[in-house]
C-alpha cells in the first residue's frame, strides 16, 4: 500500500470508510497523515498506526467508544487529549512521538499498558492515579515529596 512514485507520500485510506463493523485495524509502516476515516468505525477495538512519522491529529478516535487497545508509535503525535475520551481502552503505546503533557491521560482508569518512551515528557506526575491500575508501563512516577 505504498505510493510507487513517491514512498514518503501519504497513503489514502479512505477505501477503509465502507468498513463500518471492522473491529481490528493495523497499519503498520505506511505513511498516514488523516485518520478521519476510522471516526465511522464504532465497533473498532483494535487500531495499530505505526512507522509513519506523519500523523498529528487523533481527534478521530475520540468517537470511538469500544477501542481497547491503541497503538500509534513513532508519529507525530503532540495532543493525546482526543484519547481522554476513549473509555474502554486498556492498552496504549504511543512511544516516539512528540507528547509533552500526559495531563489528558489520567482520567483513563482501565488502562493496563502504557507506552509513552521517547518522548519529550518531564512530567509524569499527572500519571498518579492511574499508576496503581497499571501492570505494565515504560516511566517512572515520581513521589510525592
Amino acid at each position: 500500500m505504498q505510493n510507487a512514485d513517491d514512498p514518503s507520500a501519504p497513503i489514502d485510506i479512505s477505501s477503509f470508510a465502507g468498513m463500518t463493523k471492522l473491529e481490528s485495524l493495523q497499519l503498520g509502516g505506511l505513511v498516514i497523515d488523516d485518520l478521519s476515516v476510522v471516526a465511522n468505525m464504532p465497533d473498532l477495538i483494535s487500531l495499530t498506526v505505526f512507522g509513519g512519522k506523519r500523523l498529528t491529529d487523533v481527534s478521530p478516535l475520540k468517537g470511538l467508544p469500544k477501542l481497547r487497545a491503541l497503538t500509534l508509535r513513532g508519529n507525530l503525535i503532540t495532543d493525546v487529549t482526543p484519547l481522554a475520551e476513549l473509555p474502554s481502552l486498556v492498552y496504549l503505546d504511543v512511544q516516539d512521538n512528540q507528547i509533552s503533557d500526559v495531563t489528558p491521560l489520567a482520567g483513563l482508569t482501565k488502562l493496563e499498558r502504557l507506552f509513552l518512551e521517547q518522548n519529550p515528557i518531564t512530567d509524569y506526575s499527572p500519571l498518579a492515579q492511574i499508576r496503581a491500575n497499571l501492570e505494565e508501563w515504560d516511566f517512572e512516577v515520581p513521589a510525592n515529596p
